[in-house]
């Protein structure tokens, strides 16, 4: 990992996440490798975060995407709204379990003006990291739409290529492993795990595919060995006879400048079987004019709907048939800031049938 972020005795490395966790483990595993200075906060505070950047005089920092998201939502409070303060000692800024959004990364940018952003994309079964993608290198443009075309592509979210002794390639609808393609992504190497403990071997036979890990996501892997993500093969919702990818519903309404958070599920249906449902979190400041479409008032589910359908980016099967807006902290999620998709599953189903 260091062979990509270049971390020195030099530098002073803020670790914010649990070490319960691979990715926290690995991070400050990467650090100690390094002969860097580590401090650590034990519970996640962004105010403590950015107060012990400034003390420990911090250069690297390690955090979930919705770590960075409070970050910048911190520093633009202190500032009172205003673009804050740069941080310029920062020089290397990771983020892994989940996707950056542009706007949280152009934040980044603005706070840390001269960091490299890296996004790492792995599992707990490797050992953590099994790509790394360069956000973010200083001088870049750090408005959010310029982020958008070079991260999307190949039918996926680019996450970057793995590192020398990593393969990672795809496993096809026949079973086939194939170097480039679409398909579930699969793994191999030194890096993958024995086994689950005390399993006798039989999750782990489960998710081998012709020596390879199945990683349960579904993805892409370019002739160059770029690898793209788009999603949980199990977020797939299957709807009348289509199949919608939770994560292409959740970039479109992403493009709505109003939506801070998107999380799309699939709700029983007894006729279709599923139906696309959106939860979405929405920006506290206004809404500035945006690339999808003219601009309307995003403060109701029917006017993200009104704005969804100009944009134009989904078909209409795969529109949501409801969307709730949620605060943030009325999501359920775990203790990276994944979402728990099936609590909230549960959530939105308790809703709808107190209203029967």
């Amino acid at each position: 990992m260091n062979l990509k972020l270049g971390l020195s005795s030099s530098d002073t490395f803020l670790h914010c996440t649990a070490f319960f966790h691979v990715g926290g483990l690995n991070w400050a595993l990467t650090g100690l490798e390094a002969g860097a200075s580590q401090v650590f906060l034990p519970d996640w505070s962004p105010a403590a975060a950015l107060q012990m950047i400034k003390d420990a005089k911090v250069t690297a920092i390690a955090l979930v995407p919705a770590m960075a998201y409070d970050l910048v939502a911190e520093a633009r409070r202190k500032a009172g709204g205003a673009t804050p303060a740069p941080l310029a000692g920062m020089r290397v800024v990771l983020v892994g379990a989940g996707r950056l959004e542009g706007a949280t990364l152009a934040g980044l940018a603005a706070l840390f003006p001269r960091a490299v952003v890296w996004a790492a994309y792995g599992l707990t079964e490797c050992a953590s990291s099994l790509t790394f993608a360069c956000l973010r290198e200083p001088g870049d443009d750090p408005g959010p739409a310029s982020l958008a075309p070079a991260r999307r592509q190949a039918g996926g979210w680019a996450v970057g290529r793995p590192p020398a002794g990593v393969e990672v390639a795809v496993l096809g609808g026949y079973g086939d492993v194939t170097r480039c393609g679409e398909g579930e992504l699969v793994t191999r190497g030194p890096h993958i795990m024995m086994g689950y403990w005390a399993d006798g071997g039989a999750h782990r036979s489960q998710s081998m595919a012709q020596g390879w890990l199945r990683t349960g996501d579904a993805g892409a892997v370019a002739e160059d060995g770029s690898v793209y993500l788009s999603g949980r093969l199990s977020d797939t919702i299957r709807s009348g006879g289509e199949s919608v990818p939770a994560g292409l519903v959740e970039e479109a309404l992403l493009a709505i400048h109003a939506v801070q958070e998107a999380v799309v599920v699939g709700l029983p249906d007894p006729r279709l079987g599923q139906t696309v449902a959106a939860v979405v979190v929405l920006r506290p400041e206004p809404t500035a004019g945006d690339a999808s479409g003219p601009e309307i008032s995003c403060t109701t589910s029917g006017a993200v709907l009104q704005r969804l359908r100009q944009g134009g980016a989904l078909a209409g099967f795969q529109l949501p048939r409801s969307i709730t807006i949620m605060g943030a902290g009325d999501i359920p999620r775990t203790a990276t800031g994944k979402v728990r998709k099936q609590e909230l599953v549960a959530q939105l189903q308790a809703v709808r049938a107190s209203k029967l």
